[in-house]
């Protein structure tokens, strides 16, 4: 089996989801993983499909005919499907703190400089209810690499969230 990895930008209406599903399903591809967020009055999406080569072939010109008609941007990039990753240990990492410059950078350096692999990331600002002050959440998983040991990395994690008055939670995926 083939595979394609499909990023998808464009206005916040209902009928985009429906659209490029239906488009997937029209071509005999298979959709295996997906994401949809809204950024402000965008939508995006990210989806992993699979089908032989050639319905693969006729989903990449189906797309571009939906670009046009419904106003979306697409990046289509061939990919080699899901990846195993058996001697990494699943670990969720959470923090929220108040919203301040380089926050995101930090926490990024403190995972890739331990060689930790970053498998899902997110952020997103708020607005506490009664205070109105500018706040952050972040959410990871992580994979820790087998030779890493997990609990002193979670101690080295809490001090960094102590060192900057985060609030921080690293913790096992339970399955």
């Amino acid at each position: 089996m083939n595979f394609l990895a499909v990023a998808v930008l464009g206005e916040d209406r209902p009928e985009t989801l429906e659209a490029v599903t239906y488009t997937v399903q029209e071509c005999k591809c298979e959709l295996l993983d997906s994401r949809l967020t809204l950024l402000g009055d965008v939508v995006s999406m990210l989806l992993l499909i699979q089908g032989n080569w050639n319905t693969l072939a006729r989903l990449e010109t189906q797309l571009q005919k939906l670009e046009r008609s419904h106003k979306l941007r697409c990046l289509i990039q061939r990919s080699h499907g899901f990846r195993e990753y058996s001697d990494l240990r699943p670990y969720a990492v959470e923090v929220n703190t108040l919203e301040r410059p380089m926050v995101v950078p930090r926490i990024l350096d403190f995972f890739n400089s331990r060689s930790v692999r970053i498998v899902d990331f997110a952020t997103r600002s708020y607005r506490v209810t009664h205070t109105a002050t500018p706040m952050l959440a972040i959410n990871l998983v992580i994979g820790i690499p087998e030779p890493i040991h997990a609990g002193m990395l979670r101690d080295e994690f809490f001090d960094m969230c102590d060192e900057y008055d985060w609030d921080g939670l690293l913790e096992p995926v339970q399955g």
